[in-house]
């Protein structure tokens, strides 16, 4: 945490030690416990800190401020959880006679809005308070609450590992992977994007190999990168979908000897490498529209010299987009979809849009987003802008399995969320339902992307294994593992 920002929150913690103390019988005796803190550095100072913080707060109309718990009859208990540059305040208010219990929670993103974030806290318990009567008011309870079942966790089953190769982690939070060449010395490309650079490496074993390195200025970022040798001249160019704030700018690289030239900017597209029914590599684009996130249908993307445009459009499925879906071919060659929709469900429907069957299981689940302004929202719950998650990719392979991915432990607040482990399926559609082919195993962190070679079969997933710090110096690890899954 900066020494500004400390010494910010402990003059407000000390505000809380000079307020003076209304004292009344008729109003309920309240304890305000320290925090507890996780995700965050200087965890014990903040316990405190944040206790004071809440405490001085709270409306010393409603309530009496005691120094301990044994004296209390409301209790507050308040916790901090960082995830990234994201954090979420909690406080759950109870009384020791049962009668209240209720949860309130605010959420920010970034060190200026913790404060402000407090003050809206605070409000939210003065708003429950208002509704306590103390017990002394009221007659005696004639049975004791029950307490509450126990949950029992069974643990999950273990996983057989198959082939893995791992790469030392790097520091930094990346967001995209993909894939270039693979030299005759043995070296391959990889791409990496962060939310505002984007960097060449060099992986041969367990060395990796910066190469070269472009940055994106603010307020642009980089939503995701894929790869593709659209004029067929042996060097796949990087395809970046970058947002200025509401509007798509995306770039167009080239990897060379000189580092990472630009070839394009300012294009109105999101980008997607796909492998068409697990053949040929092609860029597939959508536009953003003025109202709609995901305007019309897909197109290829065609390179001509430095010039790009539009080609054959692709038909996208009912609540399909170019980052929810996938094509691929049945046994007899029929052409089928399969979506991610907005639950996490995967669906598979036929082209006249008939859906064929829907898994029982979640999937997907991403961290990538971008913003627009929703002034009909705000109206109704004061947040002037709404988010939209770009899901997970969904790969075909050659020989017509689907490559899904999943992260769960999912913590949600709002518009945020955090996932905490992660695993890759191999589905396989046998005419009826997308049978289970092969699991890799579960491991923890966030999935942020993959990459698959068709050729060799190996499955490169992007990890992010440590989260950027949001009070700390800490900018997070990424690591990748390299998979041999076969075509």
């Amino acid at each position: 945490m900066r020494g500004s920002s400390i010494l910010l929150l402990v003059f407000s913690a000390l505000a809380f030690l000079v307020v003076p103390c209304l004292v009344s019988a008729d109003l309920p005796k309240t304890y305000v416990a320290p925090f507890s803190v996780s995700g965050a550095v200087e965890k014990e100072e903040l316990k405190t800190t944040l206790q004071g913080l809440l405490a001085s707060r709270l409306n010393l109309e409603r309530i009496q401020l005691v120094d301990s718990q044994a004296e209390a009859e409301l209790v507050v208990a308040g916790s901090l959880a960082v995830f990234g540059k994201v954090f979420s305040l909690d406080a759950l208010v109870k009384s020791v006679d049962g009668r209240m219990f209720v949860k309130s929670f605010e959420q920010g993103e970034g060190m200026d809005d913790l404060i402000p974030a407090m003050g809206r806290l605070a409000q939210k318990i003065d708003g429950e308070l208002a509704k306590y009567t103390p017990a002394s008011a009221l007659p005696p309870a004639a049975n004791p609450p029950l307490p509450a079942p126990a949950l029992v966790t069974l643990p999950a089953a273990p996983t057989a590992a198959p082939d893995v190769q791992t790469i030392p982690s790097l520091e930094g939070v990346f967001i995209g992977i993909s894939l270039g060449r693979k030299r005759p010395t043995g070296e391959r490309e990889i791409f990496l994007a962060g939310e505002r650079v984007v960097r060449s490496y060099l992986w041969k074993g367990p060395e990796l190999t910066l190469v070269a390195e472009v940055a994106v200025q603010e307020p642009g970022k980089i939503l995701g990168i894929d790869s593709a040798d659209l004029d067929g001249d042996g060097v796949p160019e990087i395809y970046l979908t970058i947002m200025d704030r509401e509007t798509l700018v995306s770039r167009v690289y080239l990897p060379g000897a000189a580092g990472l030239e630009k070839i394009a900017e300012g294009l109105p597209y999101f980008f997607r490498g796909v492998d068409l029914d697990g053949k040929s590599r092609k860029i597939l684009v959508q536009e953003m529209g003025g109202v709609a996130d995901f305007y019309g249908d897909a197109a290829e993307l065609v390179k001509t010299g430095s010039r790009f445009k539009t080609g054959n459009r692709l038909k996208l499925p009912r609540s399909g987009n170019l980052f929810n879906s996938a094509r691929f071919a049945d046994a007899a060659g029929k052409r089928l979809y399969a979506v991610l929709n907005d639950d996490g469900y995967l669906i598979v429907s036929a082209e006249d849009g008939r859906e064929l069957w829907r898994s029982g299981d979640k999937f997907g689940g991403s961290e990538g987003s971008f913003q627009r302004l929703a002034m009909d929202q705000a109206r109704v719950t004061g947040v002037d802008y709404r988010r939209i998650f770009l899901e997970q990719r969904i790969m075909v392979t050659p020989g017509g399995d689907l490559l899904v991915p999943r992260n769960e432990g999912r913590f949600l607040v709002g518009n945020y969320r955090s996932y905490s482990k992660h695993a890759m399926f191999v589905l396989r559609w046998n005419g009826s339902v997308l049978q289970e082919k092969r699991r890799l195993p579960e491991n923890p962190g966030y999935l942020a992307d993959y990459a698959y070679d068709p050729v060799s079969g190996d499955l490169f997933v992007l990890e992010i294994v440590q989260r950027e710090e949001l009070l700390g110096p800490g900018k997070g690890r990424s690591a990748i593992s390299v998979h041999t899954i076969g075509r």
